[in-house]
């Protein structure tokens, strides 16, 4: 089996308790356009009431951290703190957009179940704020979001994964899945993949280091497929079978797939001529140590892996 070694490692207890976060829990991890590691954390606030179970909370406090690395030895030379306040939004996700943050909401509002959409309310579940938590802007970008990145030139590409028809009948989703879409930073719609591939489900995705997408889909009839594109002309690969995500180094020489959860399996297919060659079973070892991950964050050759502990370890995959 093909080690992976993965040489850095952030210590989360000790950014809580460094950052006075012990009242908050991580919501999500990230790496930036700017190779930056990315956390989210929320604390939310209950009013006291006489009912048997608290009401939802009607606001939250965010607040995020950035982490400054060399993904190659696994040092962390810096960190920076954000404060972004009170907000009644439910944000999950962060991002770096420019000089500013792209953070993600449900669309559930503070009302138990009361959805931001239809009725005359607004449908914006995209936010892009200032280091202080200020709204710069806020747009939709669609039903069903499973993936995220901001690319380099601060375009957004987000993956959808809609479920069975009667799934989509219940929670109200169009029977056509948009599959993955490139939006501008202002969420004007640039690309879809679903004009071109039937797509039911999207949930890998990633980016090379010339922003070209790569994205591993679904149908419910059995069909799918492995693309890469820039937006203009593609290429399509062979894949496994519903891959979790996968890294991209930059001699393209490899994937590195992530397998499944349940065993945290991984394996490495080797391309030629933009098709697989052999494929070769894979683990993640740090220390000597193999790595049970709880979640992860891909952006092209990079990776954060979540620990079930929280931790994270990093690294930059090269290959070939």
């Amino acid at each position: 089996m093909l080690e992976i070694p993965v040489p850095g490692f952030i210590d989360m207890q000790n950014v809580i308790s460094e950052y006075d976060l012990e009242a908050y829990s991580m919501k999500n991890v990230s790496i930036g356009n700017d190779d930056r590691i990315y956390c989210l954390f929320r604390n939310d606030l209950y009013e006291r009431t006489k009912q048997m179970f608290p009401e939802p909370a009607k606001y939250s406090r965010y607040r995020a951290i950035s982490f400054d690395v060399n993904w190659y030895s696994g040092e962390v030379y810096g960190s920076n703190f954000y404060d972004f306040g009170l907000s009644s939004n439910y944000y999950y996700h962060v991002q770096p957009i420019g000089e500013s943050f792209l953070l993600l909401s449900t669309r559930v509002n503070r009302s138990f179940n009361e959805l931001y959409y239809g009725d005359g309310k607004r449908d914006y579940h995209a936010f892009v704020i200032d280091g202080n938590g200020n709204i710069v802007r806020d747009f939709s970008l669609g039903k069903g979001l499973s993936r995220c990145i901001v690319d380099s030139q601060n375009n957004i590409v987000t993956s959808y994964c809609y479920g069975p028809y009667e799934y989509k009948r219940l929670n109200g989703l169009p029977p056509a899945c948009p599959g993955v879409v490139k939006w501008s930073g202002a969420g004007e719609k640039l690309w879809e993949g679903s004009e071109k591939y039937e797509i039911d489900e999207c949930y890998a995705m990633n980016i090379d280091e010339q922003d070209n997408l790569w994205f591993d889909y679904h149908t419910f009839f059995g069909g799918g497929g492995f693309i890469k594109t820039d937006y203009l002309s593609d290429t399509g690969y062979q894949s496994i079978k519903d891959p979790k995500g996968f890294l991209i180094p930059k001699s393209q020489a490899a994937i590195l797939f992530h397998k499944d959860w349940i065993n945290n399996d991984f394996c490495v297919m080797e391309m030629n001529n933009n098709r697989p060659r052999h494929s070769t079973d894979a683990k993640l070892v740090s220390g000597g140590n193999e790595i049970n991950i709880w979640g992860h964050s891909f952006r092209s050759s990079k990776a954060v892996f979540e620990s079930d502990n929280k931790n994270l370890f990093f690294s930059d995959w090269i290959y070939g």
